[in-house]
């Protein structure tokens, strides 16, 4: 395996880490992977990702292109003796492409796939910090209705008292039985 590839291989294992490490559920790595989000913002990190990604993709073409060669050199072969003794590199250099075009392809994958739980985490961020904030509001509004509610009760409470102050209702039978007769006679 090649230089190249070797380090490929490396990104590709930082990577599988990597994702391993953002699907962790717990709030304290959560507060820590919000820390580091920022660093991947920095336009000489998206550079950098950006180039790998490049890397990835030409490498990932390359090794799809050795696959196609190495099939159509099957099919084209000069004579059966000289087939048989190119078999078994051919079947080695088929599986180098093969493994490299696997590992290129989920190096590019995981790539796109930590930028995308990454925009994630921070959209996620984001709304938790804009719902604690109505929430908030939300909590000073309701503390400030109840006041108004209760400043409003005792208003009424104290209006309810000073009209049943002012109206005095007959508290002996006669009277209420006079009344009953007025109406009577009003009546008819």
């Amino acid at each position: 395996m090649s230089m190249l590839w070797r380090a490929v291989e490396t990104l590709l294992l930082i990577e599988v880490v990597f994702v391993l490490l953002l699907c962790i559920p717990s709030p304290a790595w959560r507060q820590v992977v919000v820390r580091m989000l920022p660093l991947f913002r920095q336009p000489s990190v998206r550079k950098a990702v950006i180039a790998c990604q490049a890397l990835c993709a030409i490498l990932f073409f390359d090794a799809t292109n050795g696959i196609l060669r190495s099939q159509s050199h099957q099919f084209f072969a000069d004579s059966p003796d000289s087939m048989q003794e190119k078999a078994p590199y051919n079947l080695m250099r088929k599986f180098r492409t093969e493994r490299n075009a696997h590992i290129s392809g989920f190096c590019l994958l995981l790539l796109f796939l930590i930028n995308r739980m990454a925009l994630s985490v921070q959209e996620f961020e984001d709304t938790r910090k804009k719902l604690s904030e109505k929430t908030e509001q939300v909590r000073l509004l309701s503390d400030q209705l109840e006041a108004r509610a209760a400043a409003t009760a005792e208003e009424r409470a104290a209006h309810r008292q000073h009209h049943s102050s002012q109206h005095t209702s007959p508290t002996t039978t006669g009277d209420s039985n006079s009344l009953r007769q007025r109406r009577q006679q009003e009546t008819s």
